[in-house]
């Protein structure tokens, strides 16, 4: 296998082990723990104080109704695998989740305001073509 930006550089060589290690700390270390925070920030605030990091919260979530502030950990996770599939190549995988998220953005309409849902169903129905259309080239 070879990384994507650079094909001459095979992937976890010598060269590449730098990059893949300081790429998947930052994963681990950032990403993954706000995204399970914001995940579990409900039930969270029954069994600890969370009002030190609540402003951070409310920051991130105020865009979408009450119901729904759980997501954006739903967008974080996505991301997190919509990377691990393009790294392996797993097209249809890929497909099969932007539909998902289309769908389930069409069914819920999270965000408060009416042009956030409007946009956001938008730039993902334009990205999951965009998708099937570059799965299309490579058949």
């Amino acid at each position: 296998m070879r990384v994507t930006l650079y094909p001459d550089l095979h992937y976890l060589t010598r060269e590449h082990i730098p990059l893949w290690t300081v790429s998947v700390l930052v994963l681990a270390v950032l990403i993954v723990p706000f995204a399970l925070l914001i995940l579990l920030a409900p039930f969270l605030s029954r069994v600890c104080n969370l009002t030190r990091i609540k402003p951070l919260l409310d920051e991130f979530q105020s865009c979408f109704r009450d119901s729904f502030r759980w997501y954006l950990a739903l967008y974080c996770f996505a991301w997190l695998a919509l990377c691990w599939m393009l790294v392996f190549n797993e097209y249809d995988y890929m497909q099969m989740l932007l539909v998902f998220l289309v769908v389930s953005h069409v069914m819920t309409s999270p965000y408060q305001l009416r042009w956030l849902n409007i946009a956001d169903n938008l730039l993902l129905t334009d990205l999951t073509i965009l998708s099937s259309l570059f799965q299309q080239q490579n058949l």
